[in-house]
């Protein structure tokens, strides 16, 4: 496998092969690509993406063949290696190599091939991939490529399985494989939450009400999950399993796993045989773990190679202490309740840790479900991204193999979701160095501004007692201060100065600038309910709105609307209150806060029986009907409010006694109160409180129904307490 191109021009005296292999030297190529007879379209696609890039940077142009010739510089897959080099390699393993004067690119499988060739393209050529999205690249031009004389790099992800992106036109240069190559299929048949996709209760719940979860009594038709000890429903779900995954199989034979997972929502089995098993576990995951070991038994034995998925996910989460998963059983634990500004290590996430730990050892095969974006509110900045690498150590170090990363759009979104894929492909990146060479390249002008507002942003997320959640994360008061706030928007107003110039980098400047303003509206310092605003540094308040209102637009923010751009406006209007309640009619209008249902949901009602004639309707179990962030003064160290909601409901269960709704908060401090049906089933509405909470940190209050519940809620009143 001689270059004789090479040879003769080095004996010529136009090349002189010391410490480097030359591929274009002046723009002129030394030689071609070869990828073999038998190599498949991935292995081809390889060679043909490496000739493009090489081109992209050199200007020249690289043959590529799949018939080996004496200019064969660069092969490309393994099936274009020698005969003897072919050994087995690690999972997704990917090698460059550089071997007397030729170079093999190559990979454990054609698509670790396709990833070797864009890593390479990275390492060697310098080229950077900043937003596949929008097929944003930076590959800076070389009229001379050479490559280091005796390259040798071999590396295999320790995440086997890695899911960022679901876009067939980038998945293998982004280095995920978390679906089909045609964008149309998971790997995993399913996805998650698929009790209800497996038997859905309007199919199956009037025939046999038997096979849902029963609770207090009741076996419930909607938003249930399953009774896991019904011995005929297993065999249906099992039937219907193997359907799905033959299907899926005949289109995608690369398929690894299906879900056989719970809902979204806590409403597990307690009928007695349900609750004997999880008894005897210590935990609610006793009988999904011992539903789920069945049905993996039966499809193991038509689909040996296919692994069962399951969540640890809210009531499942702690792992059953008399049970294993099977040997095919994957569990997919979640991340829901962590603190995401903090290691997995950190006391803050003590109950994840020790879940992680427990389950890495019974679990056979680990994956996690992590959540990196702000599922509270997308539009505000969020300081997560500097313990990632930690959080992914510690996930590696425990045996994960299965690596989901679900964002939400947000101010750095493209950044985010290149350090994401970074990460996801090698914990040895440093995050702020990644940071720092995607800022240069796609801020411009801006990146210093832009990099000092991401570090200001991300030490006071560092600060003692900085919390940041998925959930419950609706304004920026739990972690970045008043002070930081202020000083981000100088910083952005100097970026958005420098970005002047470039159309482009000003949009992408303003996409930053654009989650601080929403910040800003969003803080309980200048909202219009605060009495004591003037007691903060003055903002123009309607300027910023004007900003947001016309960025939301122009910038096409994905899921803002102009109804939120009314709310915002809504929020910083000074506000006035109607008549108090009785049992607050003495207190202050300075320790008075109300809410109606218009404030709470765009979708009201009319009622005259409501206070404002307008109420919030609702019948949804299970999950949480709405969350409303509550006022929030992080300036004010005693800011306690008690909280009152005024509703009624109707019921289709007669039983007085069952409750028939919850309301909570999650945020700063974690709460739940119920009503019961006897209590506040018809007539007029009745005041239920909530508790006393101190509001200097974020808190939502939420609001859930029991099935068979409609609940109607007119206002939702905040009385101050005095201070001690």
């Amino acid at each position: 496998m001689k270059n004789m191109l090479l040879l003769i021009l080095a004996f010529l005296g136009f090349v002189l092969r010391t410490e480097a292999m030359s591929i274009v030297v002046d723009g002129v190529p030394l030689g071609s690509i070869y990828s073999a007879e038998e190599a498949d379209e991935l292995e081809w696609k390889a060679a043909t993406e490496l000739r493009k890039y090489l081109r992209a940077v050199s200007g020249a142009e690289l043959a590529v063949s799949r018939t080996e010739t004496p200019q064969t510089m660069i092969y490309v897959g393994k099936s274009a290696l020698p005969e003897d080099w072919r050994e087995v390699l690690r999972p997704g393993e990917i090698r460059m190599l550089e071997k007397g004067g030729e170079l093999f690119l190559y990979g454990e499988k054609p698509a670790a091939t396709l990833y070797c060739i864009y890593e390479f393209i990275e390492r060697q050529l310098g080229g950077r991939f900043l937003d596949p999205c929008n097929d944003i690249e930076d590959i800076p031009p070389q009229n001379t490529l050479e490559i280091p004389d005796g390259l040798r790099y071999a590396y295999a992800p320790r995440f086997t399985t890695r899911s960022l992106y679901d876009d067939p036109r980038f998945m293998y240069k982004v280095r995920s494989n978390g679906c089909s190559p045609d964008g149309t299929l998971s790997i995993l048949v399913g996805f998650c939450h698929t009790f209800e996709q497996l038997i859905p209760p309007s199919q199956y719940y009037d025939a046999h009400p038997e096979w849902f979860a029963m609770r207090d009594g009741v076996r419930l038709k909607n938003d249930a999950q399953l009774c896991l000890a019904n011995d005929e429903m297993r065999a249906e779900l099992i039937k219907n399993a193997l359907a799905k995954l033959a299907a899926q199989l005949e289109v995608y034979p690369g398929t690894r796993y299906i879900s056989i997972s719970q809902n979204d929502n806590n409403l597990y089995c307690t009928c007695e045989a349900c609750a004997a098993v999880d008894a005897a576990a210590g935990s609610p995951s006793g009988s999904l773990i011992h539903f789920v070991n069945l049905v993996a038994e039966e499809i193991e034995k038509k689909y040996p190679d296919i692994l069962v998925e399951t969540l640890a996910y809210q009531y499942s989460s702690v792992p059953p202490k008399n049970l294993r998963p099977r040997h095919n059983v994957m569990i997919r634990l979640c991340t829901d309740q962590c603190v995401f500004n903090r290691p997995f290590s950190a006391p803050e996430n003590r109950n994840f840790f020790t879940h992680l730990t427990q389950w890495s050892q019974i679990a056979t095969h680990l994956g996690v479900w992590h959540y990196v974006g702000n599922f509270g509110c997308a539009y505000i900045p969020y300081a997560n991204l500097y313990p990632l690498r930690e959080q992914l150590e510690t996930l590696a170090a425990h045996q994960v193999t299965y690596l989901y990363l679900q964002g939400a759009y947000n101010e750095f979104f493209a950044m985010r979701n290149y350090i994401y894929r970074h990460l996801l492909w090698d914990q040895s990146y440093d995050v702020r160095v990644l940071a720092k060479e995607f800022a240069e390249r796609y801020y411009g002008e801006a990146a210093p501004e832009i990099l000092a507002y991401l570090d200001l942003l991300e030490a006071e997320a560092a600060r003692p007692g900085a919390v940041i959640r998925t959930l419950g994360t609706g304004s920026t008061e739990g972690w970045l201060s008043l002070d930081g706030l202020l000083k981000g928007r100088t910083m952005m107003e100097r970026a958005l100065a420098k970005s002047a110039g470039n159309a482009e980098v000003h949009r992408r400047v303003r996409q930053v600038a654009f989650a601080l303003d929403v910040a800003t509206l969003l803080r309980g310092e200048y909202a219009g309910f605060n009495r004591d605003r003037d007691r903060y540094p003055p903002l123009d308040l309607d300027a910023v709105l004007d900003s947001v209102a016309s960025a939301w637009e122009e910038l096409q923010i994905p899921g803002f609307t102009a109804c939120r751009v009314d709310a915002l406006r809504k929020r910083i209007a000074q506000r006035t209150f109607g008549a108090k309640p009785d049992f607050c009619r003495e207190v202050p209008d300075s320790d008075y806060l109300e809410f109606t249902a218009e404030d709470l949901t765009e979708k009201t009602i009319d009622d005259p029986k409501a206070a404002g004639g307008k109420a919030l309707k609702y019948d949804v179990a299970g999950g949480w009907y709405f969350q409303m962030d509550l006022p929030v003064c992080s300036a004010v160290e005693n800011y306690k409010w008690s909280v009152y909601v005024s509703l009624y409901c109707e019921a289709e269960y007669a039983n007085g006694a069952l409750p028939a709704f919850a309301f909570g908060t999650c945020g700063a401090t974690d709460s739940e109160v119920t009503g019961s049906y006897g209590q506040y089933v018809g007539g007029d509405y009745r005041w239920l409180k909530i508790g006393t909470f101190n509001l200097n940190a974020p808190n939502k209050l939420w609001a859930a129904n029991q099935p068979g519940t409609t609940t109607y809620i007119d206002r939702i009143v905040l009385v101050r307490e005095p201070e001690p």
